[in-house]
């Protein structure tokens, strides 16, 4: 994953330089595209690691043993 982050911190430096270069004529967000899509992606995999503990979470109950009062 460090290595896809790593890719996309290169890409981004590349579209800035292009971008202040006047190389390239895009909006700032495509600029910047590659970290919103990383950001996207890693809240993405947030939601579903919450989203699995709290099924798995509500599926495990506790079992309590009742002693019968003699």
């Amino acid at each position: 994953m460090n290595q896809i982050k790593l890719c996309a911190l290169g890409l981004t430096l590349v579209f800035i330089i292009l971008k202040l270069a006047s190389h390239i004529n895009w909006s700032w967000w495509w600029v910047f595209s590659p970290l919103w899509i990383l950001l996207v992606i890693d809240i993405l995999i947030l939601f579903l690691i919450i989203l699995l503990v709290s099924i798995f979470a509500s599926n495990v109950k506790p079992k309590l043993k009742r002693r019968k009062k003699k």
